[in-house]
């Protein structure tokens, strides 16, 4: 009786050993924020966008809906909003995106994601976004540059005139560098009250370069800093 059960048992281990690739295969895919998958992209190419759109003045944020493979690879992508013109080109350099797998309890997982890229060709305030340019600065989400932020200082504000409750996200638009120092801030939105103290503590704010095709290269991207005194970033 006892032959019987180690066998029994080396059985329904050997089992358990051979379905285990099936049973991981068969895990459903997670859905992680696009600021954290930004943080494991290995390779990040540009779109190549027609001469239509480099030259048009046309200006947009394409946003697709992405499934990653357990191995990282981009293996579906979805285009929920964003100019026609702009999105054959997107679409296309999202497939060839590489991340670092994701991990839950260290076992690769499948993942659902959204990417989002703003291309601003009618406001050029960083520099040429024509990629031949040697000026050339990538307009990336600011989703994706929150992944690679290393030095975050939060703003601090001296006393506000007497009754002045002012509370809003103060939205920038920031030029950074290939070494990931930010060289330029312009106000975008938010308080007027709270503009200044916001763009010269950006100046501060230090990134990991942001690679294309294993280059650095300069960004123009946006910042959004949620300001309500007694709260937080």
């Amino acid at each position: 009786m006892r032959r019987y059960d180690v066998r029994r048992s080396w059985s329904v281990w050997l089992l358990l050993i051979c379905l285990l690739p099936y049973v991981e295969a068969q895990l459903p895919a997670v859905r992680v924020s696009s600021g954290t998958m930004a943080g494991l992209v290995i390779a990040r190419p540009y779109p190549n966008y027609p001469e239509e759109v480099l030259a048009g003045g046309i200006s947009g944020a394409p946003v697709a809906r992405v499934t990653i493979s357990e191995s990282g690879r981009v293996e579906k992508v979805e285009v929920i909003s964003g100019p026609e013109v702009m999105r054959p080109a997107f679409v296309e350099a999202v497939r060839r995106w590489v991340y670092q797998p994701y991990l839950v309890d260290g076992i690769p997982r499948k993942v659902e994601t959204t990417i989002t890229f703003t291309m601003l060709f009618g406001q050029p305030f960083c520099g040429p976004l024509v990629p031949t340019d040697p000026d050339f600065h990538a307009v990336v989400s600011s989703g994706t540059m929150a992944g690679l932020v290393i030095f975050r200082p939060y703003p601090v504000f001296g006393p506000l005139p007497h009754g002045s409750h002012v509370s809003g996200a103060t939205v920038m638009r920031v030029c950074i560098n290939r070494e990931g120092k930010v060289e330029k801030v312009m106000a975008v939105a938010g308080p007027e009250l709270l503009r200044s103290q916001v763009m010269e503590t950006l100046k501060r704010w230090t990134y990991k370069p942001y690679l294309v095709d294993g280059h650095a290269v300069a960004v123009s991207t946006t910042v959004t800093i949620n300001i309500d005194f007694g709260g937080g970033e």
